[in-house]
């Protein structure tokens, strides 16, 4: 009869996420994840296999939350413009306050898990490329939808199809988050997130 887990699966696997975020997949050590997890080596490949199939778990249950919290974002504003700019102005405030402890003191921003590890793994890995492309196209789904209902509304530009307007939105809320790993400065973004949302504006006739 096989032994129960000693663990709560929740609780490892988060602790696992956090470091895998805050470090990337390949500098992140079996030690490390040892260490959050406070679990052996022998543990943590009988439950999880291997370093690799642990962080595909936490990544998509990163991606899930991020799923979950991206579609709240949208729901219940006045409007579906008001709904996108919410969305911008909540991501700016988010990666701006999303910092870990690093040596030496410092203080850095993990930025967004997902768009770290599109960075480091899917140029070179296409497993990843799939899991991280299927999440990109979800939230892609969830931005042309506001955007359709918004130009149905006379207040998103219709000049442009709805899904070409949500890949550039997708593409731009991406460079938001890259943006913020290297320290760019909010005031910046935030001026940035206005002009993304004038563009999407339908204009009025002169």
């Amino acid at each position: 009869m096989a032994r129960p887990r000693q663990f709560d699966e929740d609780t490892v696997l988060d602790a696992a996420m956090a470091v895998f975020w805050a470090k990337g997949y390949e500098a992140t050590s079996i030690a490390d994840l040892m260490a959050v997890m406070n679990l052996k080596k022998g543990s943590i490949y009988k439950a999880f296999t291997d370093k690799r199939t642990l962080f595909v778990m936490a990544l998509e249950r990163y991606m899930e939350r991020n799923f979950t919290g991206f579609k709240q974002m949208l729901e219940g504003h006045e409007s579906p413009l008001a709904a996108l700019g919410h969305v911008l102005h909540n991501i700016v405030s988010e990666e701006h306050l999303s910092t870990a402890e690093a040596g030496g003191g410092q203080c850095v921003v993990n930025g967004c898990f997902m768009v770290n590890a599109i960075v480091e793994l899917a140029p070179h890995d296409e497993e990843f490329k799939h899991i991280l492309q299927r999440q990109v196209a979800r939230i892609e789904q969830l931005l042309e939808d506001t955007i359709f209902q918004g130009q149905g509304f006379g207040e998103i530009r219709t000049d442009r199809d709805a899904a070409d307007l949500a890949q550039g939105l997708m593409v731009f809320i991406q460079g938001l988050q890259t943006d913020a790993r290297c320290g760019f400065p909010k005031d910046k973004t935030e001026r940035l997130c206005r002009m993304v949302m004038d563009d999407m504006r339908q204009k009025r006739a002169a």
